[in-house]
């Protein structure tokens, strides 16, 4: 396909960012998944991109298209109808009406990247928002990308960030990607390169090194990577991929799990990590004394004298780049060894807050409906 394709999804904007899973009504003029490629259909209807492989190819998929013994479907109405089925239902937020609709124009080679991208689009913005949604969304992405389709592009590159592809990208792969949708006028992919650029600027800097990653530099597709190539296994993974706990095996002695925690960051809505903690199970007393004190004795080294705090802390050190380490027991006589990003947890719970806030609004709005 041509690398201008347009996504007649409305004029008004999606003022969220990138995967905010919720789409807002502007004026009932149309709803847009961020700013959209540069137009592809022109005043007639019909699409200034052609397929690779000219009149032949789009006729060839028209009457794959068309149903038994009618005549091959035109380019333009074939567009036209596409628009009013498949666009259509993802600006009026009928998500699974979408990924029905859809499905028929990936069969045709002029349309198949654009509504590949759709359901991509459809997929992600689901209201449950669970992993397997978003792992569908990737997929579809994909195979956009794969046919040239700008959107598409920033789509698989934002989902690869995020850890949701089945497929896995290089940074500098996703950098190409994001470079390509942006050049065809995808506005939100300069945020996401934005970020990218940031996590270089953030290495150079970075004082907390876990297992000699830049834990805090890294957004949650990386992360997840390079934890499976210590070979880490995960253990647990909650809905939204937020939460996550691997098994250590022997790779820090005495801990049995490490806890990751993360937040979707202002702009981007990439997800970084927060919080990561170590879980020490219960051992005798013996070794637990000497747990604590090999633990202690390595942070001092790493991050000098511990903060003088009036808790039930054991430690607590703050490193140069704004990470709150700490060293305590729970309520079940666990040690936690915890690395909680100060700055991105505030963040974090603002937006757990509204979160809960919406969840209250929807409820009380599905009360008085039901009364």
């Amino acid at each position: 396909m041509s690398r201008q394709q347009g996504h007649r999804f409305g004029r008004a904007a999606l003022p969220y960012a990138v995967a905010c899973a919720v789409l807002v009504a502007a004026g009932g003029a149309g709803l847009v998944w961020g700013t959209q490629a540069k137009a592809s259909v022109g005043a007639s209807g019909g699409a200034t991109g052609g397929a690779t492989g000219g009149a032949a190819s789009a006729a060839a998929a028209a009457v794959a298209l068309a149903p038994a013994g009618a005549l091959p479907e035109s380019k333009a109405l074939l567009t036209k109808r596409y628009a009013q089925s498949c666009e259509l239902a993802v600006r009026e937020r009928k998500f699974d009406r979408a990924m029905e609709v859809c499905l028929e124009f990936t069969r045709a080679q002029e349309l198949a990247g654009k509504a590949h991208a759709s359901m991509a689009v459809a997929s992600m913005l689901r209201e449950n928002n669970e992993a397997a949604d978003m792992a569908l969304s990737a997929k579809h992405a994909e195979a956009a990308a794969k046919q040239n389709d700008a959107l598409g592009k920033m789509i698989w590159a934002y989902h690869g960030l995020n850890g949701h592809s089945a497929t896995a990208l290089a940074l500098d792969q996703t950098e190409v990607l994001l470079t390509e949708a942006q050049e065809d006028g995808v506005a939100k992919a300069e945020i996401l390169l934005d970020s990218l650029k940031q996590n270089k600027e953030c290495r150079v800097q970075a004082q907390v090194a876990l297992f000699e990653l830049p834990v805090f530099c890294m957004g949650r597709g990386e992360l997840r990577g390079a934890l499976a190539g210590l070979g880490m296994r995960e253990q647990e993974q909650s809905a939204g991929a937020e939460r996550e706990v691997f098994l250590l095996g022997k790779l820090l002695p005495g801990a049995k799990q490490m806890t990751l925690q993360y937040g979707k960051q202002s702009g981007s809505q990439l997800l970084a990590p927060v919080l990561i903690s170590y879980r020490f199970g219960l051992q005798e007393a013996a070794m637990a004394s000497q747990t604590l004190q090999r633990l202690q004795a390595s942070l001092q080294k790493k991050y000098g004298s511990p903060l003088r705090v009036e808790s039930e802390a054991l430690g607590q050190w703050r490193s140069k780049d704004g990470v709150l380490i700490e060293l305590k027991r729970d309520a079940s006589g666990d040690l936690l060894l915890n690395y909680r990003h100060e700055q991105r947890a505030v963040a974090l719970q603002e937006q757990t807050q509204a979160q809960e806030l919406r969840r209250a609004q929807r409820i009380s709005a599905l009360t008085l409906k039901a009364l």
